[in-house]
């Protein structure tokens, strides 16, 4: 039995998380699809480790491995799900008065919201008079979520 403690990798800086997701929507395609058979599994995989190579050749800093870029990209995307509920609880609580603070995204945060699009955002309700129109509750992204959307339709 090994007694050694793993060793923690360093931080990825703002430079390398940017990097990142430019790669990300350079292979989104391949990377965010949701199908779940052996040819896709091998494009995805394919995907990445290309992802890797240019990642590792424009970083130029620390060396990362596909595993690595995997566990970044998905923690980005679980924290910003996170930071949209957060934003979108404030919206919808009573009380009156001005709405409450709502955290602005980062520059990273809206490329990544424009990646993920209705993943994050949702689907927008219909029938339902009280409800806010989708393009209010994506306020902070609307320029590209909007985008996304009218060219999927």
């Amino acid at each position: 039995m090994n007694n050694s403690k793993r060793g923690r990798g360093t931080h990825f800086s703002p430079q390398e998380v940017r990097l990142l997701l430019d790669l990300i929507v350079k292979y989104k395609s391949t990377v965010e699809n949701k199908k779940r058979d052996a040819i896709t599994w091998r494009q995805k995989e394919e995907a990445w480790n290309k992802l890797c190579e240019e990642f590792n050749s424009q970083a130029g800093e620390i060396p990362r491995n596909v595993k690595n870029l995997k566990t970044k990209y998905d923690g980005l995307k679980k924290a910003l799900k996170k930071k949209k509920a957060a934003n979108q609880s404030e919206v919808y609580k009573t009380g009156g008065g001005a709405n409450r603070i709502i955290t602005p995204y980062t520059d990273y945060e809206e490329k990544l919201l424009s990646i993920l699009g209705l993943q994050i955002c949702g689907l927008a309700e219909v029938g339902y008079s009280n409800s806010f129109p989708q393009s209010q509750l994506c306020a902070n992204n609307s320029n590209n979520i909007e985008m996304n959307m009218n060219k999927r339709r």
